[in-house]
């Protein structure tokens, strides 16, 4: 046994991720969720443990995580699971690390229907499947349909629904609406790729080991949630609720797109930053 205990990892934790040009409030998070997942203790008890020693095998699998971390390789990915609406859902290179920013949904959504039963609902582009199975679990025996163009995305989900003992959902590979010919829901949600092609922020080191299928659109970021309320009229029962993420600074375009196509409550929702990064509407006519 060697005499390093978690405040001394702690502090090597935290001068590795300098490396990477992380905030120290990122620093902060992250080498205590690295401590959390190794030695498999809570916050609080690697808070209140500082000077409890740990294994060899413990800190060389901190160092192989450190490894890792220092190219840049997300936590989500090393770990193979991520926290979403305060649950640990599988996910991998094939899928969106999910964001509290994607929170934001299910807020709305629960704001609406926490109380209806039997609630029709379809997720588009659900990647791990986290907004369709957080809403499975939230609801009242809600009938969800989820779907995703790329079937390892799917295959992600398969294993998330298998965590959580959900057999309900139903499972599609789609293009969108391509392959759904259910036409009377009365809720669809997506968070659909919207970052422009030519954004900056693309050649962030960590966005690499993202899907770029799953962040990218075209027509400034636009083009897929262009198509997305263009074509929802059809699916939606009269009344029905589309729910949309999109960027801090795309608010007013999807207004917009949802005007031309006669929608009506159209309702731009702020997230914790005060930023707009979800707009809803529903669909009368």
């Amino acid at each position: 046994m060697n005499g390093i205990t978690i405040g001394d990892i702690q502090k090597k934790i935290a001068d590795s991720l300098k490396i990477i040009d992380l905030t120290d409030r990122e620093i902060q998070i992250e080498k205590n969720l690295i401590i959390e997942n190794t030695l498999s203790i809570s916050l609080k008890e690697v808070l209140l443990n500082q000077d409890r020693k740990i294994s060899d095998n413990q800190v060389r699998d901190i160092y192989g995580i450190l490894e890792r971390r220092i190219k840049h390789e997300p936590l989500a990915h090393i770990f193979g699971e991520w926290s979403f609406y305060g649950r640990l859902f599988y996910i991998n290179k094939h899928t969106l690390i999910p964001r509290p920013d994607t929170e934001l949904i299910i807020d709305i959504v629960l704001n609406s229907y926490k109380n209806h039963r039997g609630l029709k609902i379809l997720d588009l582009g659900t990647g791990s499947g986290i907004i369709g199975i957080t809403l499975a679990l939230e609801l009242i025996e809600p009938d969800i349909t989820i779907c995703d163009i790329c079937p390892d995305a799917l295959k992600v989900v398969s294993q998330n629904l298998q965590r959580f003992n959900i057999n309900k959902i139903k499972s599609i590979q789609s293009n969108w609406f391509q392959n759904i010919f259910q036409k009377d829901f009365d809720l669809i949600i997506s968070n659909p790729p919207y970052i422009d092609e030519n954004d900056i922020h693309l050649t962030q080191p960590s966005l690499i080991y993202e899907p770029k299928r799953a962040l990218v659109s075209k027509n400034k970021g636009l083009a897929d949630i262009e198509v997305i309320i263009s074509q929802s009229k059809k699916y939606l029962k009269k009344g029905g609720h589309i729910i949309i993420e999109h960027g801090f600074d795309q608010a007013n375009q999807i207004q917009n797109f949802f005007l031309t196509d006669q929608y009506d409550n159209i309702f731009s929702h702020q997230d914790i930053n005060g930023k707009l990064r979800c707009t809803s509407a529903t669909y009368n006519n």
